[in-house]
């Protein structure tokens, strides 16, 4: 990264501003440039404490203020008009370092903040137990949203007017937070910080919330002012004890191919070391672990021992399988392309994934058996660079089993596991600072939902859900991808529900796949698709298609093959039973007539039922 300091004075500052702002005021911060190439770029205001400067021991606290929409663009100035920059120009001293970064468009973007924050903390003598993030209105959602990002990075969060994302707030269960709202507030809904206190207090934690009965939006004027918030903020020091969230788990691949391991663990400057059956694996020190080019010699058990100067964790064991590589035609990625909103509009896709049927693992090991890797994306600003119209700007994914959260995303930040494994699958990149979403799982059998939703209400737009498997080779008995359903509205032009499905293996694959509009009427569905008509592209080429199955007995048979309920048959459900060769391949469920309606789409793979 870049850093470049100049006193408010200097001509070079005036120089960076826009030739209409108004001249640098401010006389007790200096502006500042942080730049870090494919990341971020910020301007900002910067306040040292009077003894900073003669103090060289000391590591301070850091306190990260976010303006609001209407302080975004270039000038600078803007950025003191509200908050402690402000009370800071008015004379007020802080015991800490304070950064007020400028964003030059809407919205702030928590991947950026994140590695913005943790380079000012190796720039500044700044204690990375005592980071502390506070902002209003615009900056109060990128409070929010940067906490429930990276929750090991701050201390303790005060967002003013703002809001969040409830389904990630449960992240924030063991953070110190205090949240402020007007309940009279116009622009931004006391409604917006309830539900995130809310879902923080089901979770198990313990906000603070002042509500402010006779307040509107500019709440903050009063809430900086007052020393209790400080007080509050400066007593809060983060958890510095590792703690495993997640362990990692078991996985099989083939010789040759490859596997992956993550650990989730939350604490302060954390140290990893990976072993292989109890012997240290050299280079082995972040939290993922990433094994190419497999041979027997690897298989065995993997650990990981977790440690900063407050203790040591060390993770359960999780066992790899390497077999000898077998090819049999399967399913190897499923996506969902429709309509996706909040609420009972959010994008689901339900996975399968098939059962090996004879894995046997030694009773003494005390666990159970291999998980199938998967790479999971929720796209939105990607298909907006690819040139298609509507597409959602700021998405975020969850998975889900049996109805309890397993993980979750929002801004993918350059995950490099993810982009490692996307890189095997030759998948299209998702650029480093998109707000797109994706995390590496691994599930074992079962099924599962795949939630794609806005981050923010009224974000509605198209949006790409998409499960690729990533096992590195197919080994015998491992789990593998057999069954897609997603249901969504589907409408003329943009609305139409698109499937797709990637075959592969050494032969074709028996695979049904239905649209279903009318038969939802039994399942108590309102508003269904009226008379859904089935397409199968492979390329721009239509290779099947079916309005109307007719109570086809070769599709009924199938129906059953699947284990899946039947179809009135004179319904006007559509249905396909298709043998296709290893490749690519798209199925559209598209309004007939101009009508709408909640659709059905279903892919099962039928081969070796």
């Amino acid at each position: 990264m870049r850093f470049i300091t100049c006193k408010a004075s200097t001509l070079l500052c005036l120089c960076l501003m826009a030739a209409s702002s108004p001249a640098w005021a401010a006389s007790r911060q200096t502006s500042e440039i942080a730049e870090s190439a494919g990341s971020y770029s910020y301007r900002y205001l910067c306040y040292l404490p009077p003894s900073y400067q003669s103090d060289t021991s000391t590591q301070w606290p850091l306190m990260v203020f976010l303006h609001g929409s209407g302080e975004t663009g270039t000038n600078l100035d803007l950025v003191a008009i509200h908050g402690p920059p402000m009370l800071i120009e008015q004379g007020r001293d802080y015991p800490c370092i304070v950064v007020s970064p400028q964003s030059t468009s809407y919205g702030w973007s928590s991947a950026a903040l994140d590695s913005f924050i943790k380079d000012l903390a190796q720039k500044y003598r700044v204690d990375p137990n005592r980071i502390y993030v506070t902002g209003l209105s615009m900056g109060g959602y990128g409070t929010w949203n940067l906490a429930t990002y990276d929750p090991s990075l701050c201390a303790a969060i005060a967002p003013i007017c703002g809001g969040g994302n409830p389904s990630l707030a449960y992240l924030l269960k063991d953070m110190p937070v205090w949240a402020f709202h007007g309940a009279l507030d116009p622009t931004v809904s006391v409604s917006q910080s309830q539900a995130m206190i809310d879902a923080i207090r089901q979770a198990g934690g313990d906000p603070l919330f002042t509500i402010y009965p006779d307040g509107g939006h500019n709440v903050w004027t009063v809430t900086y002012a007052d020393e209790q918030l400080y007080t509050w903020m400066f007593a809060q020091s983060r958890a510095t004890d590792p703690i495993i969230v997640r362990s990692p788990e078991p996985v099989a691949s083939a010789v040759g191919g490859y596997a992956a391991f993550r650990v989730l663990a939350t604490g302060s400057d954390l140290s990893y070391l990976w072993t292989h059956n109890n012997v240290a694996i050299p280079g082995a020190t972040g939290a993922d672990l990433f094994l190419p080019c497999l041979s027997n010699g690897d298989e065995g058990l993997y650990r990981v021992e977790i440690s900063n100067t407050h203790g040591t964790v060390q993770s359960t064991s999780a066992e790899l399988y390497v077999g000898a590589a077998t090819d049999v035609p399967r399913l190897t990625a499923l996506s969902v392309r429709a309509l996706a909103g909040q609420g009972e509009r959010t994008l689901i896709m339900g996975l399968v994934i098939k059962d090996p049927g004879n894995w046997v693992y030694p009773a003494a090991i005390g666990i159970d058996g291999p998980r199938l890797p998967v790479l999971l994306r929720g796209v939105g600003s990607t298909l907006a660079a690819l040139h298609v119209q509507g597409a959602i700007a700021n998405p975020q994914i969850a998975v889900y089993d049996n109805g309890l959260k397993r993980s979750a995303n929002d801004n993918w930040g350059g995950d490099a596991l993810v982009s490692q494994l996307g890189a095997t699958k030759g998948l299209e990149a998702i650029g480093h600072d998109s707000l797109d979403a994706a995390l590496y799982e691994t599930l074992r059998p079962g099924s599962y939902s795949v939630h794609v939703s806005p981050v923010t209400p009224g974000g509605d737009g198209i949006a790409l859900a998409e499960c690729y498997e990533v096992n590195g080779g197919l080994a015998e008995n491992t789990p593998i991808l057999h069954a897609l359903a997603a249901r969504t509205t589907v409408s003329p032009g943009d609305g139409t529900l698109i499937a797709g499905l990637i075959v592969d293996g050494p032969r074709p694959l028996k695979v049904l796949i239905r649209g279903i509009g009318p038969s939802l009427a039994a399942q108590g569905v309102a508003g269904y698709l009226p008379d859904p008509v089935l397409s199968l592209y492979a390329g721009n080429r239509v290779i099947a298609g079916n309005d109307d199955w007719g109570g086809d007995e070769a599709l009924a048979e199938a129906f059953n093959l699947a284990g899946v309920g039947s179809l009135a048959p004179g319904s006007a459900d559509s249905a396909l039973l298709v043998t296709l060769p290893p490749g690519a391949y798209t199925a559209l469920i598209s309004s007939k007539n101009g009508q709408n309606g909640i659709a059905l789409v279903e892919v099962y793979a039928l081969e070796g039922e």
